[in-house]
């Protein structure tokens, strides 16, 4: 018996919106962890964006499988929809090298 889900949910729209929150949160992150380096900060946030877009798209595929097919066949396709976001995930790590970076204190900046 298939589970109730709602209507089958838009996989590229949820694709984008993962990304753009996957981007503001890193854009947060950033700013304790690259002060001084745009480009490292840059390249952090175009990595988690990306990584967030793979994993919010695999989840909502996962999602739609389950509410449309039967328990065994949802199961696997839902596994599959899974570990392809996490291949995704895991590919971007090793194809986007970042330096390593010590959190930093930034200092404040001057007003006058």
């Amino acid at each position: 018996m298939p589970i109730n889900t709602g209507m089958p949910r838009s996989v590229t729209g949820h694709a984008i919106s993962g990304g753009f929150v996957a981007l503001l949160v890193a854009g947060i992150n950033n700013r304790a962890r690259f002060c001084t380096d745009k480009k490292g900060a840059f390249k952090h946030a175009a990595k988690v964006g990306l990584q967030g877009a793979a994993i919010g798209a695999a989840a909502i595929a996962a999602t739609n499988s389950i509410g449309s097919k039967p328990a065994m066949r949802a199961g696997l396709e839902a596994i599959g929809y899974l570990a392809a976001g996490a291949a995704v995930a895991v590919a971007l790590e090793a194809l986007i090298p970042e330096a390593e970076s010590k959190p930093q204190i930034c200092p404040p900046k001057e007003t006058t």
